[in-house]
Parts: C-alpha cells; structure tokens; sequence
C-alpha cells in the first residue's frame, strides 16, 4: 500500500511540473514571436530609409547583434539594436542600459573584425517597435543612440 501511495505522489507531482512547463513554453513562444516580428519591422523600416541590411541575428560568443546595416550614402556602418514591446506605457528601448551598451560595443568590436568592415565610421542605433494587438506597428529610431 505505501508504495502504490508513492507512486501515486510521484504521478501528481510530475504532472504539476509538466503543466507548468506547458505553461512557460508557451510564454517564450509568445517572446520569440515578438522580437521577431519586431526585428522584421525594423528590417522593413530600414529598407524603406535606404538602409543597406547587412546581417541580421549575428551571433558572437558573448552575444548577438540584431543587425548591421549600412547608411544610404554607404559611409556608416551600423549596429542596430531593436526592441520590441507589446504595451505603449513602457517602451522597450529603455531596456538598453549601460551593460547592455558596453556589450553592444564589444560585439561591435567583434563584427568588425570577423566581417571585415571597412567603413570609415562606425555608428550605433537602437530600434523601438511598438507592435500594438490591432493596427500598425510604430517605430521609433534612435539614431546614433549611444557614441561607439
């Protein structure tokens, strides 16, 4: 008998922790899916400003860079940070803070030696995308957002 209760503890138990992890997978699928679709905004955006895309989701050992794009006039490369939120009272460009600018440096750093980059200037931008539940994403471009 005090096995079976056992068992049956276990059942329960294991259960809870697969609801709960049903639960958090659909959370990240809901994140990925807003900074993707925030990061296809910008892309869009930047096109449409006569932006070249160089790269985008450009993975280093420590980090990632959202994109490298070039300026119209093909002088500037830049590094772009793009963040996107769901609710218009808390934009998501205030998540990039002085952490977040010296890694944006350092992988910075790291493109331009591994892509080779031979623009004179080197600039970084951050992206804010508002996707709101109905209608058409605002962006918000910060140019030059922070001195390399």
């Amino acid at each position: 008998m005090p096995r079976r209760h056992k068992r049956h503890h276990k059942q329960r138990w294991f259960s809870a922790l697969a609801a709960r992890w049903r639960k958090w997978r659909q959370y990240i699928a809901w994140f990925r899916s807003t900074g993707t679709r925030g990061e296809r905004v910008a892309r869009r955006y930047l096109r449409r400003q006569h932006y070249r895309v160089l790269g985008s989701n450009l993975r280093f050992q420590f980090g990632e860079i959202d994109m490298i794009a070039e300026t119209p006039d093909g002088r500037t490369a830049v590094i772009v940070e793009v963040k996107s939120h769901t609710n218009p009272d808390y934009p998501g460009e205030i998540h990039v803070n002085a952490a977040k600018r010296r890694k944006l440096k350092s992988l910075g750093r790291s493109a331009i030696r591994r892509y080779r980059l031979k623009h004179p200037m080197i600039r970084f931008d951050v992206i804010g995308v508002y996707l709101p539940a109905r209608g058409k994403p605002v962006v918000r471009h910060h140019v030059s957002a922070f001195a390399p």
